[in-house]
């Protein structure tokens, strides 16, 4: 049972075993993932996607994604999955200011929208894990002391008037 010099190994092994060999590649599976500018490299919406998948322990958003993202309306398309599924994990897309995040925001180059989901991604899932590790509870009663401090009132101090 030797495939030596077998040209097409999927015939030779259905033969044997008596059962299909298939196997699928989708284009993504070849996709350089690498960030190297964080302005332009978000834009298509395929890495952000892969960002949320890698997160939140899911793998089917990628195969709703347009690839290769050429138009804008691709690439609006693959930010508003990334968004949906950024907004399925229970995550508020909304700045301090009230506005909230759109595909648009993030397509066009606003750095601010694109840092605040990438702040709110850390924040849901990266942050709580590094906030367990470190030891925070010396820090919180130093500081809950310096609160108590601060908080108590002064004693009055009477200063007299007057002629010496």
């Amino acid at each position: 049972m030797c495939l030596a010099g077998q040209g097409n190994i999927s015939r030779r092994l259905q033969s044997i075993t008596k059962s299909d060999v298939t196997h699928v590649q989708y284009p993504l599976d070849d996709f350089n993932y690498q960030i190297t500018n964080l302005a332009i490299d978000m834009r298509d919406g395929i890495r952000l996607t892969k960002l949320v998948e890698i997160l939140s322990g899911r793998d089917d958003y990628s195969q709703h994604l347009r690839w290769p993202a050429i138009s804008h309306t691709h690439r609006i398309h693959n930010l508003g999955i990334a968004l949906t599924a950024i907004q399925n994990e229970r995550i508020n897309l909304c700045a301090d200011d009230g506005t909230s995040v759109t595909a648009d925001d993030i397509e066009t180059g606003v750095r601010e929208k694109t840092f605040l989901v990438l702040w709110l991604l850390i924040s849901r899932w990266k942050l709580p894990r590094y906030l367990e590790n470190v030891h925070l509870r010396n820090e919180i009663r130093i500081l809950k002391k310096l609160l108590s401090i601060r908080k108590k009132k002064l004693p009055a101090v009477k200063v007299p008037t007057g002629s010496i």
